[in-house]
Protein backbone atom coordinates (compact mmCIF):
# COMPACT_ATOMS: atom_id res chain seq x y z
CA UNK A 1 0.00 0.00 0.00
CA UNK A 2 3.25 2.25 0.60
CA UNK A 3 3.51 1.85 -3.15
CA UNK A 4 0.12 3.17 -4.08
CA UNK A 5 0.19 6.38 -1.82
CA UNK A 6 4.00 6.57 -3.75
CA UNK A 7 1.88 7.74 -7.02
CA UNK A 8 0.62 10.94 -5.01
CA UNK A 9 4.15 12.09 -4.13
CA UNK A 10 5.85 11.95 -7.91
CA UNK A 11 2.41 12.95 -8.86
CA UNK A 12 -14.25 -5.45 -11.96
CA UNK A 13 -17.47 -3.82 -13.19
CA UNK A 14 -19.74 -4.26 -16.17
CA UNK A 15 -21.01 -1.67 -18.32
CA UNK A 16 -23.89 -0.88 -19.92
CA UNK A 17 -23.99 -0.60 -23.94
CA UNK A 18 -25.57 1.62 -25.69
CA UNK A 19 -27.15 1.27 -29.05
CA UNK A 20 -24.34 3.80 -30.56
CA UNK A 21 -21.92 0.92 -30.06
CA UNK A 22 -20.51 3.35 -27.04
CA UNK A 23 -20.90 2.68 -23.17
CA UNK A 24 -20.68 4.53 -20.28
CA UNK A 25 -20.82 3.94 -16.39
CA UNK A 26 -23.30 1.83 -14.52
CA UNK A 27 -25.53 3.80 -12.50
CA UNK A 28 -23.85 2.62 -9.29
CA UNK A 29 -20.25 3.57 -10.21
CA UNK A 30 -22.01 6.60 -11.69
CA UNK A 31 -23.54 7.96 -8.58
CA UNK A 32 -20.90 6.12 -6.07
CA UNK A 33 -18.54 8.34 -7.28
CA UNK A 34 -20.53 11.77 -7.82
CA UNK A 35 -21.46 10.91 -3.97
CA UNK A 36 -17.72 10.50 -3.18
CA UNK A 37 -16.85 13.91 -4.80
CA UNK A 38 -19.67 15.70 -3.10
CA UNK A 39 -19.15 14.23 0.01
CA UNK A 40 -14.96 14.92 0.30
CA UNK A 41 -16.04 18.49 -1.36
CA UNK A 42 -18.36 19.58 1.79
CA UNK A 43 -16.24 17.77 4.27
CA UNK A 44 -13.39 20.15 3.32
CA UNK A 45 -15.33 23.05 3.20
CA UNK A 46 -17.64 22.37 6.40
CA UNK A 47 -13.61 21.96 7.99
CA UNK A 48 -12.45 25.00 7.30
CA UNK A 49 -15.01 27.42 7.23
CA UNK A 50 -14.61 30.59 9.29
CA UNK A 51 -11.34 30.40 10.00
CA UNK A 52 -9.16 33.37 10.40
CA UNK A 53 -6.27 34.82 8.50
CA UNK A 54 -4.18 33.93 11.14
CA UNK A 55 -5.19 30.22 11.86
CA UNK A 56 -5.56 29.56 7.97
CA UNK A 57 -2.05 30.22 7.73
CA UNK A 58 -0.91 29.17 10.94
CA UNK A 59 2.25 26.73 10.27
CA UNK A 60 2.85 23.94 12.81
CA UNK A 61 6.55 24.33 12.27
CA UNK A 62 8.84 26.41 9.38
CA UNK A 63 8.75 23.17 7.37
CA UNK A 64 5.37 22.15 7.76
CA UNK A 65 1.93 23.45 5.15
CA UNK A 66 -0.64 25.39 6.74
CA UNK A 67 -4.43 25.32 5.69
CA UNK A 68 -3.93 27.53 3.45
CA UNK A 69 -1.13 25.37 1.50
CA UNK A 70 -3.06 22.35 2.08
CA UNK A 71 -5.92 23.78 0.04
CA UNK A 72 -3.78 24.70 -2.80
CA UNK A 73 -1.95 21.48 -3.07
CA UNK A 74 -4.97 19.84 -3.27
CA UNK A 75 -5.92 21.98 -5.93
CA UNK A 76 -2.63 21.28 -7.60
CA UNK A 77 -2.99 17.30 -7.59
CA UNK A 78 -6.48 17.39 -8.79
CA UNK A 79 -5.68 19.15 -11.95
CA UNK A 80 -2.81 17.86 -12.65
CA UNK A 81 -4.40 14.18 -12.18
CA UNK A 82 -7.87 15.06 -14.23
CA UNK A 83 -4.96 15.85 -17.06
CA UNK A 84 -4.55 12.37 -16.79
CA UNK A 85 -7.27 10.96 -17.10
CA UNK A 86 -8.38 13.46 -20.01
CA UNK A 87 -5.76 12.61 -21.79
CA UNK A 88 -6.37 8.90 -21.32
CA UNK A 89 -10.09 9.66 -22.67
CA UNK A 90 -8.65 10.11 -26.24
CA UNK A 91 -7.75 7.13 -26.54
CA UNK A 92 -10.51 4.17 -27.51
CA UNK A 93 -12.02 2.12 -24.48
CA UNK A 94 -10.73 -1.10 -24.61
CA UNK A 95 -12.17 -3.96 -22.53
CA UNK A 96 -9.03 -6.08 -23.59
CA UNK A 97 -6.72 -4.91 -21.48
CA UNK A 98 -8.44 -4.67 -18.43
CA UNK A 99 -6.39 -7.64 -17.35
CA UNK A 100 -3.48 -5.14 -16.62
CA UNK A 101 -5.40 -3.63 -13.84
CA UNK A 102 -4.14 -5.27 -10.23
CA UNK A 103 -5.44 -2.59 -8.12
CA UNK A 104 -9.10 -2.39 -6.29
CA UNK A 105 -11.30 0.32 -5.80
CA UNK A 106 -10.66 -0.61 -2.48
CA UNK A 107 -6.94 -0.54 -2.63
CA UNK A 108 -7.45 2.95 -3.61
CA UNK A 109 -10.04 4.10 -0.95
CA UNK A 110 -8.47 3.51 1.97
CA UNK A 111 -5.12 3.81 1.19
CA UNK A 112 -4.62 7.10 -0.47
CA UNK A 113 -6.58 9.00 2.58
CA UNK A 114 -4.18 6.33 5.27
CA UNK A 115 -1.73 9.34 6.16
CA UNK A 116 0.88 6.60 8.23
CA UNK A 117 3.40 6.87 5.58
CA UNK A 118 4.04 10.61 5.36
CA UNK A 119 6.16 11.43 2.14
CA UNK A 120 7.55 14.51 0.11
CA UNK A 121 5.39 15.73 -2.48
CA UNK A 122 7.19 16.84 -5.88
CA UNK A 123 7.89 20.22 -6.91
CA UNK A 124 4.84 20.65 -9.33
CA UNK A 125 2.60 20.11 -6.36
CA UNK A 126 4.24 22.32 -3.79
CA UNK A 127 2.03 24.91 -2.67
CA UNK A 128 3.23 28.49 -3.70
CA UNK A 129 0.39 30.78 -2.15
CA UNK A 130 -0.61 31.59 -5.05
CA UNK A 131 -3.71 32.10 -3.15
CA UNK A 132 -3.27 35.04 -0.55
CA UNK A 133 -6.48 34.18 1.28
CA UNK A 134 -8.69 31.58 2.75
CA UNK A 135 -11.44 32.61 0.43
CA UNK A 136 -9.81 32.75 -2.74
CA UNK A 137 -8.44 29.63 -2.08
CA UNK A 138 -11.84 27.57 -1.18
CA UNK A 139 -13.16 29.69 -4.07
CA UNK A 140 -10.74 27.73 -6.13
CA UNK A 141 -11.00 24.34 -4.76
CA UNK A 142 -15.02 24.44 -4.89
CA UNK A 143 -14.89 25.27 -8.66
CA UNK A 144 -12.40 23.35 -9.39
CA UNK A 145 -14.21 20.61 -7.63
CA UNK A 146 -17.93 21.66 -8.83
CA UNK A 147 -16.54 21.40 -12.52
CA UNK A 148 -15.63 18.12 -12.22
CA UNK A 149 -18.79 16.69 -10.23
CA UNK A 150 -20.90 17.96 -13.39
CA UNK A 151 -18.61 16.03 -15.54
CA UNK A 152 -18.81 13.16 -13.67
CA UNK A 153 -22.55 13.15 -13.51
CA UNK A 154 -23.12 13.69 -17.33
CA UNK A 155 -20.61 11.75 -19.08
CA UNK A 156 -21.14 9.32 -21.45
CA UNK A 157 -17.23 7.72 -21.19
CA UNK A 158 -16.70 4.44 -20.49
CA UNK A 159 -14.23 5.20 -17.60
CA UNK A 160 -13.91 1.69 -16.66
CA UNK A 161 -12.13 0.48 -19.78
CA UNK A 162 -9.97 3.87 -20.36
CA UNK A 163 -6.79 3.50 -18.50
CA UNK A 164 -3.89 5.43 -17.12
CA UNK A 165 -0.46 4.68 -16.39
CA UNK A 166 0.99 5.27 -13.37
CA UNK A 167 5.29 4.50 -11.98
CA UNK A 168 3.65 3.02 -8.63
CA UNK A 169 0.46 1.21 -9.41
CA UNK A 170 0.83 0.30 -12.84
CA UNK A 171 -1.94 0.32 -15.36
CA UNK A 172 -4.94 1.43 -13.24
CA UNK A 173 -8.57 2.21 -14.69
CA UNK A 174 -9.43 5.84 -15.70
CA UNK A 175 -12.28 5.47 -13.07
CA UNK A 176 -9.83 4.87 -10.41
CA UNK A 177 -7.59 7.41 -10.87
CA UNK A 178 -11.01 9.66 -10.29
CA UNK A 179 -11.54 8.21 -7.47
CA UNK A 180 -7.87 8.70 -6.48
CA UNK A 181 -8.31 12.44 -7.07
CA UNK A 182 -11.03 12.85 -4.41
CA UNK A 183 -9.54 10.04 -2.05
CA UNK A 184 -6.52 12.52 -1.88
CA UNK A 185 -8.55 15.66 -0.73
CA UNK A 186 -9.68 13.28 1.84
CA UNK A 187 -5.96 12.43 3.00
CA UNK A 188 -5.02 16.01 3.30
CA UNK A 189 -8.46 17.05 5.04
CA UNK A 190 -6.73 14.51 7.87
CA UNK A 191 -3.82 16.79 7.57
CA UNK A 192 -5.86 20.02 7.95
CA UNK A 193 -7.58 18.74 11.12
CA UNK A 194 -4.10 17.71 12.40
CA UNK A 195 -3.23 21.11 11.91
CA UNK A 196 -6.26 22.66 13.55
CA UNK A 197 -5.44 20.47 16.28
CA UNK A 198 -1.73 21.30 17.10
CA UNK A 199 -1.91 22.85 20.92
CA UNK A 200 -0.50 26.14 19.10
CA UNK A 201 -3.59 26.82 16.59
CA UNK A 202 -4.63 30.69 16.74
CA UNK A 203 -7.33 30.75 19.04
CA UNK A 204 -8.82 33.24 16.85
Amino acid sequence: MKNVTGLLLILSCSSFTLPTGTAELTRADRDFIVKYYTESRDNVLKTVKGLTPEQANFKPAEDKWSVNSCLEHIILSENLLWGMVDESLKKPADPSRHEEVKVTDENILTGIPDRTNKVKTFDALVPKGTYPTLASVTKAFRDVRNDHINFLKKTPDDLRNHYVETQFMGTIESYQMLLFIAAHSKRHLKQIEEIIANPNFPKK
